[in-house]
């Protein structure tokens, strides 16, 4: 209902952000206020980086990151240190606008002067992170999983995470990179949106095969070579668990502002995209997350030169149709007891 209606509802399911409509009194949406911008590059980034303070075992699963512009002369010094205790050590790093999206604007170097800090006179906000050197290969190629996390509240803390996933292959064979190599954005970063623009990515009907697949198909595969999946899945599992709890404090202040203690107001749950890469070690890492996971279900495809359509994605809409499902399932405020593939978590032994 674009312009709103008269009669309360259940759910509320907007756009991009929160405030994406005013007029909201009661209720349940499907957006929390203040998610997106707590889950922006910097922001995500010092949350982490506080957390890693407090407790550096258990944050671990988070690279090593600096925000640009501010912490450039930290960063410059930090690497030149390195080179010097070891000239043979060539350190890669990847650079992340702080507001891109799909893979826009992301770069590889391997020296603070490549750079590129400002964008006119104005300095680039961005997020400078060490490149995760040993990532697990399937068919010779870097993937990283797209995982769907539902937090259906903050008080208490409730988080469901949904069992199937996606994974997002590079469409070039990885090599490890080198000067010659950085700009090969194919080999390295496995952007969904990078990718489908290579003349080797494959739509593909079956979920085990192409360029995106279920994560079932790869924890499939996997475990039939003798890896130890329950192992793998308490790590994801534990990764989104702390990930959450980092940004929750300012999460809270975000809806106190908005939705006063005995005010009334809505009710707020959220569909978050966790995007994770395994290492070669099987250690989950945490590349970011995105507070507004695309929920398309097919793909644009030429069918005549320069004649496009949009055609159906079976992995697509596999995964994110029982995403979308179960969170409405769970959100159903007469639904007592939900029937749901998604694994729900308390928090409360964790740190």
């Amino acid at each position: 209902f674009p312009l709103g209606r008269r009669a309360a509802c259940d759910i509320y399911w907007h756009g991009v952000s929160f405030h994406d409509n005013e007029n909201i009194v009661s209720g349940q949406v499907n957006k929390f206020p203040g998610m997106v911008e707590m889950l922006r590059k910097i922001n995500l980034s010092r949350a982490m980086r506080t957390m890693q303070e407090l407790f550096p075992e258990e944050y671990d699963f988070y690279p090593r990151s600096w925000i640009l512009p501010e912490e450039y002369q930290q960063f410059s010094a930090q690497i030149r240190m390195v080179k010097e205790k070891d000239t043979t050590v060539s350190p890669t790093f990847i650079v992340k606008p702080d507001g891109g999206s799909q893979g826009d604007g992301i770069y590889l170097i391997r020296d603070p002067s490549d750079l590129k800090l400002m964008v006119g006179a104005q300095p680039k906000q961005a997020v400078v992170q060490e490149y995760i050197h040993k990532p697990l290969l399937i068919d010779k190629l870097k993937f990283d999983i797209r995982l769907y996390v539902l937090i259906k509240s903050l008080e208490p803390l409730e988080i469901y995470i949904a069992k199937e996933g996606l994974t997002r292959f590079c469409t070039e064979p990885y090599q490890e990179p080198t000067q010659k190599n950085l700009s090969h954005v194919f080999m390295h970063l496995t952007n969904y949106s990078l990718n489908v623009h290579s003349g080797n990515f494959v739509h593909s009907d079956s979920q085990s095969t192409g360029s995106k697949r279920t994560l079932s198909s790869v924890l499939y595969r996997l475990a039939a070579k003798g890896v130890d999946i329950k192992r793998v899945w308490s790590d994801i599992i534990a990764l989104v668990i702390k990930s959450v709890i980092a940004v929750v404090p300012e999460l809270k202040l975000h809806y106190q502002a908005d939705i006063p203690p005995g005010k009334p107001g809505p009710t707020c749950f959220q569909i978050l995209g966790f995007d994770i890469l395994l290492m070669k070690n099987l250690k989950p890492v945490l590349l970011e997350v995105n507070s507004n996971p695309s929920m398309r279900i097919e793909h644009e495809q030429e069918v005549a030169p320069g004649v496009s359509e949009y055609v159906p994605s079976p992995v697509d809409e596999h995964v994110k149709v029982g995403v979308i499902r179960d969170t409405l399932r769970l959100m159903d405020p007469f639904n007592k007891k939900p029937t749901v593939n998604m694994i729900s978590h308390s928090t409360q032994p964790l740190l």
